[in-house]
């Protein structure tokens, strides 16, 4: 753990806990009979509840969020609830990546042959993988989030099977952008089914994506 991160807990927690002072501070004074025991108190108890408040949120906001972030690889050998089936164009190896839109569980499924078993309920799509290979042997994964697609929801009903356009054959496109008076910016865009922006890699050493080159400005 770094030093800023030391340092913002115990500022957070001074400020968290700090209440605690006053607090005792008032009730002491309120024995004695003092006025200031009763306004040291009310600051006292306020500030409390705020930071209680504050703490509470904050952990009920980090435990949401890394139940968020945490991808579960779905089994359906090991599910025994109703399941229904997700058909992706690309028939090859293939990985989805979806949210349950009421537990806001992330599940990933992967696939063969484009066909997967998922447990019925709404999800969001979030992300899509498809691996392959060249005529030299060499793996390829495209990747792509699915966040921009105009409908991202899908209903998963029990022994239904559900279509999705997303993924190859995909799209490329180099965008052009002025920038100043004699200068532009060009952007390569890979685009698949539905939409959603991808970028393919290499899996072994190198990791280079494809790319363009500007051979002619005429």
């Amino acid at each position: 753990m770094g030093i800023g991160a030391i340092v913002a807990i115990v500022v957070g927690a001074s400020i968290t806990l700090g209440w605690i002072v006053p607090l005792v501070i008032g009730i002491i004074f309120i024995k004695r009979k003092s006025r200031a025991g009763v306004v040291l108190t009310v600051i006292g108890g306020v500030w409390g509840l705020v930071g209680l408040s504050v703490l509470g949120f904050g952990i009920y906001s980090s435990q949401r969020a890394m139940r968020v972030s945490r991808v579960e690889d779905f089994d359906p050998e090991q599910y025994e609830g109703e399941m229904g089936s997700i058909v992706l164009p690309y028939k090859g190896e293939s990985s989805l990546e979806v949210q349950n839109k009421e537990s806001q569980k992330r599940m990933r499924f992967s696939t063969t042959n484009g066909m997967v078993l998922a447990p019925t309920g709404r999800y969001d799509l979030c992300s899509y993988e498809v691996i392959d290979e060249d005529e030299n042997g060499a793996k390829w994964t495209a990747s792509g989030s699915l966040y921009s697609l105009k409908s991202r929801e899908i209903s998963v009903e029990a022994d239904s099977t559900q279509d999705l356009e997303i993924g190859p054959p995909f799209v490329a496109k180099v965008t052009v952008k002025k920038k100043g008076q004699d200068e532009a910016v060009l952007d390569f865009k890979l685009t698949g089914r539905g939409g959603g922006n991808y970028t393919i890699t290499r899996m072994d050493k190198g990791r280079k994506a494809p790319g363009f080159q500007v051979v002619d400005l005429c």
